[in-house]
């Protein structure tokens, strides 16, 4: 298995070192959700080499996540997503172990389940699912990086424990109109985990990230914005 850990990992190299390759490899992540964002971080920290990914998910694959997740297909339609999550790392990178958690995220099982992890990265689809799981990882002292995504836009950011983003991003009412109002797009899904998942890998290598401050993008007119709080 040689090829699997020098050969696998060369091109990483000189962006990521030898020993920030192994801090991967040593690293846990508890992944959020594996639909429209969650499919895409999983496979881009899978093929960068996060050693240990846990993912929590309840769903099944349906015909209208076709358009833009990338773990759907005919072969897998009402199938769980966390069982197809576990299968499709396997095929990508034997070296990553997957724990699939097929559960709802509440607020009496998510600060256990946030717990001893390096990062998190929220890639849930409602606000009181989002909400309870940044709550959750502010408690148990976890750095959560959140994505979201709407129509041919998105946002993401990271929030450690003590943040002000917490308050901000999860009012009664979202930030961002609903996804249902301008449908979701697999180019913002792809854009979003790629943002995301750069974010989870700069946090367990120990690398300068920003501090309350939400990130946005539309690629519709190519333009990004910062709001700071």
């Amino acid at each position: 298995m040689r090829w699997a850990s020098e050969e696998r990992y060369s091109r990483n190299s000189p962006a990521i070192s030898g020993e920030e390759q192994q801090k991967l490899a040593d690293s846990n992540v508890l992944l959020a959700g594996c639909g429209g964002i969650g499919g895409y971080t999983l496979e881009l920290l899978a093929r960068i080499g996060v050693g240990h990914i846990t993912v929590v998910d309840k769903g099944r694959f349906q015909g209208t996540d076709l358009n833009r997740q990338l773990l759907s297909n005919m072969n897998v339609l009402e199938s769980d997503k966390v069982a197809v999550a576990k299968d499709r790392v396997e095929m990508v990178n034997p070296l990553v172990s997957v724990t699939p958690l097929q559960t709802h995220l509440d607020s009496a099982n998510s600060v256990s389940l946030v717990s001893g992890f390096g990062c998190v990265a929220d890639a849930l689809d409602n606000l009181d699912s989002r909400s309870t799981l940044a709550r959750a990882c502010g408690e148990a002292g976890v750095p959560l990086v959140h994505a979201a995504i709407c129509g041919w836009g998105g946002r993401w950011c990271d929030i450690f424990p003590g943040d002000k983003l917490v308050d901000f991003l999860y009012q009664p009412v979202e930030y961002v109109q609903p996804t249902g109002m301008f449908g979701c797009t697999a180019p913002a899904a792809a854009c979003a985990a790629s943002l995301q998942a750069a974010e989870v890998v700069k946090i367990l290598l120990g690398k300068p990230v920003a501090h309350n401050v939400l990130h946005e993008f539309n690629l519709m007119d190519g333009t990004t914005r910062e709001y700071r709080v």
